[in-house]
């Protein structure tokens, strides 16, 4: 078990360090692409150890470690401090880490945090909001049958939630708070990640960091998967609407003030998960946000994104192979 855990930990180490520098060398901006390669940084660490134990046993002897493997953690147990090796109190400060990141953004579910979406009532099928919303849900793609809920809270919210049964939650004050434009866009963004299964995606990031909560390196990866996703939505947004400003005037008018604030965010996508941003730097992320919609939209994609990924994929593992 604890060879396992050394090498969940050193293994996203690499892997993040490796991506880390490929998407600033080759100046990615795209956050698809950008997604792709980050879910190496989370994956491949959850796949390649059992993977090599099956085929290749020998990784763990110590012929392997001594003469092939380009970094092994046993070699950290000659320092000693007192009775504990170095490398067991650094797998310790590591896995308190991941516990601690993994805790931290989890924890509003484990506190049960109080939900809108069944409160609030459906708008009638002639509403404008429920038109507004139909013709910018056949705009995005979403076939999926939608459901729409508006609360009276006079604060600013907006949502998507559900998998099999689609909600997009909004309040009046968020009606309030918006211009028609920017509250297209900003629709349009909670719609975005709808059509792209985000929500469901976005259970299945929990898993792989629920499976590594001991591993600080993937609660930080994840962290970024799920910005890469709220990237991609305000992509399809502005696309969609040709409009990135209006997009940017809008997140900034609903999360801006309650952000500055230090308050609860109340755009909640993923069903209601924090998934990882527990919203640190969220003023700073936030900005990035509207800044690139401002500035750097559109963003450059890749030639062949799904080839560079691939080999990009087979290239990592083949270097953690030599990591144990």
């Amino acid at each position: 078990m604890r060879e396992y855990l050394a090498q969940n930990i050193l293994h996203a180490l690499v892997a993040a360090g490796v991506i880390e520098t490929l998407l600033r060398v080759w100046r990615l901006t795209d956050p698809a692409d950008r997604l792709a390669f980050r879910l190496l940084a989370l994956t491949l660490p959850l796949a390649v150890a059992p993977a090599f134990w099956i085929v290749a046993p020998f990784r763990t002897g110590p012929a392997f470690r001594d003469t092939l493997a380009l970094f092994s953690s046993s070699h950290w147990e000659v320092v000693r401090i007192g009775r504990v090796g170095a490398g067991d109190l650094l797998l310790w400060a590591a896995m308190a880490a991941g516990l601690m990141l993994f805790v931290r953004d989890i924890a509003p579910l484990m506190r049960g945090r109080q939900s809108h979406d069944d409160r609030g009532v459906e708008p009638a099928g002639d509403d404008p909001l429920s038109e507004m919303v139909r013709d910018l849900a056949r705009r995005v793609g979403l076939a999926a049958r939608l459901r729409v809920r508006l609360l009276e809270d006079a604060a600013p919210v907006l949502y998507a939630t559900g998998i099999t049964s689609p909600t997009l939650v909004v309040s009046r004050g968020t009606l309030a708070r918006l211009d028609e434009l920017e509250l297209r866009a900003t629709l349009t963004h909670e719609l975005a990640h709808m059509s792209l299964g985000d929500v469901l995606f976005g259970w299945i990031v929990m898993a792989a960091r629920t499976l590594m909560f001991f591993n600080p390196i993937a609660q930080v990866v994840a962290r970024g998967v799920v910005l890469e996703l709220e990237r991609r939505a305000d992509d399809t947004a502005a696309r969609v609407l040709q409009a990135p400003g209006a997009l940017a005037d809008g997140m900034e008018r609903l999360l801006g003030a309650r952000v500055r604030r230090g308050e609860q965010p109340i755009e909640r996508t993923f069903d209601g998960l924090v998934l990882g941003l527990a919203f640190t730097g969220r003023a700073a992320a936030l900005a990035r946000r509207c800044g690139r919609l401002r500035a750097g939209w559109p963003p450059r994609r890749l030639a062949r994104p799904g080839l560079s990924v691939g080999l990009t994929g087979v290239a990592l593992a083949g270097l953690l192979f030599f990591v144990v």
